[in-house]
């Protein structure tokens, strides 16, 4: 049995268990607001509403969809806490540890680690706070951490005062590409966007399969495991014939992109790796 660990409004949680549920693959949702009011967990087994117990032993997989911290009593953290236990040392299948997600709480460390890798480039970088600059060439504007930011183009010329630390990267125009990786397989796709992040473009973006260079494949499993991800969703831009990384996503919003393509090629990968044993 496959555990999904998430919200229930989440698309992306939506979608994988579609999945499950077109290919009679068993699983359990823990929708993590009700962790500890009406789905609870002990030392043996998981408890749900309207269902019998399900014994921690019998768990394949887990698909883990952390994103944010649900409003809490003392018990749920504590249950929470719990679960990220279980997550981090006890459960042997698991996409993706909480410990190893925290890489994506700082953009720098992980165009740190990025930069070790030599198939593509990292984008001029600055972080500023508390002053007043004046953008000499066009630059992106972004969040640091894992706050999820609108991008923003900071036009040359133009003064801008920073209050917290932001993320100042140069403008590289040229196609996005988005890669979601799991274990071994690679899922690419190009986006056509009208927008600078095509996430809030105006119009439907144009999305299509794309073929990486194997180095590039390479680097970015490589970079998985660096970083201890078994599940990542990699930004890139691709101009003048050479490859940018932007950042690396440990928990991709995969249903968009995958919702454009012919097949569902990255829930599939999801399913197959948390459905075979780890040793």
């Amino acid at each position: 049995m496959i555990l999904v660990l998430g919200q229930c409004s989440d698309q992306v949680i939506g979608a994988f268990m579609h999945h499950c549920v077109k290919h009679s693959v068993d699983f359990a949702f823990v929708d993590l607001n009700q962790l500890g009011k009406s789905i609870d967990m002990d030392e043996l087994y998981w408890f749900f509403p309207g269902q019998s117990p399900v014994s921690h032993s019998d768990i394949t997989g887990v698909y883990n969809r952390f994103l944010d911290w649900p409003k809490q009593n003392k018990y749920q953290m504590d249950r929470l806490l719990s679960l990220f236990d279980w997550l981090d040392h006890r459960y042997e299948n698991v996409i993706n540890r909480p410990k190893d997600t925290m890489s994506n709480l700082s953009k720098p460390y992980q165009l740190d680690i990025a930069s070790q890798f030599y198939s593509w480039s990292i984008p001029k970088t600055n972080i500023i706070m508390n002053t007043q600059v004046k953008i000499k060439s066009p630059f992106i504007c972004k969040s640091i951490s894992s706050e999820r930011s609108i991008v923003n183009q900071v036009y040359r010329q133009e003064e801008k005062a920073f209050y917290e630390p932001a993320l100042l990267q140069a403008y590289i125009p040229g196609l996005n590409i988005r890669v979601h990786a799991c274990d071994d397989v690679i899922v690419a796709v190009g986006i056509q966007s009208d927008a600078v992040d095509y996430r809030y473009s105006r119009f439907e973006n144009d999305i299509f399969m794309y073929h990486l260079p194997g180095q590039v494949e390479k680097d970015i499993l490589a970079l998985n495991r660096t970083l201890g991800l078994r599940f990542s969703g990699v930004d890139l831009i691709y101009h003048n014939k050479k490859y940018y990384f932007l950042e690396a996503n440990p928990s991709p919003g995969y249903a968009y992109f995958e919702s454009q393509l012919s097949r569902p090629y990255i829930s599939e990968a999801l399913l197959s790796s948390l459905s075979r044993t780890v040793h």
